[in-house]
């Protein structure tokens, strides 16, 4: 999805080591794509990403998608779109502050540029004309501290989604 979602932002993006490539006008930049299934293997997970990036010299992103954390039958409910959002960024930054010390030594170890944390899940809005809704929310993470060099490319790749 990550890769359409690039895609459909006008970036150039093909699925390639690590698992994408992304041109968003530094070259080709690597993102490590991992599903994290249990709160247990964040660690193993982000290490694993970041021997996938080690060839590139140039940083990289990696992208770890929550879904599979989302309670079985959660549903989000709110009264809007952007409620839903609010609802799965709470969320995204729940588990950053629990996870901190694994991704903040990623990061200040050079292994990474920063993180994209997304979670997708279900949501009844209320407010809305069609009450059924798939939320999707990412939250782009870093560390203000770390190399120029890797502050440089996270603020690129973050002004390239928008943000």
């Amino acid at each position: 999805m990550l890769l359409s979602d690039l895609k459909s932002r006008g970036l150039t993006a093909k699925a390639a080591e690590p698992d994408i490539l992304v041109d968003f006008g530094m070259g080709d930049y690597p993102i490590a794509c991992k599903k994290i299934w249990s709160t247990l293997g964040v660690e193993k997970r982000v290490s694993h990403a970041a021997r996938q990036l080690a060839p590139f010299n140039n940083g990289g992103i990696i992208a770890l998608n929550l879904d599979d954390l989302v309670p079985v039958g959660k549903v989000v409910s709110g009264p809007n779109k952007a409620d839903a959002r609010g609802v799965l960024s709470a969320f995204n930054s729940e588990f950053i502050e629990s996870h901190r010390n694994v991704l903040q030594n990623a990061v200040m170890d050079g292994k990474c540029d920063g993180f994209l944390i997304s979670t997708t899940a279900f949501a009844v809005l209320w407010e809305e004309e069609t009450s059924a809704y798939l939320a999707s929310e990412g939250t782009l993470w870093h560390l203000g501290d770390s190399s120029q060099e890797a502050c440089e490319r996270f603020r690129a790749f973050r002004n390239s989604q928008g943000i």
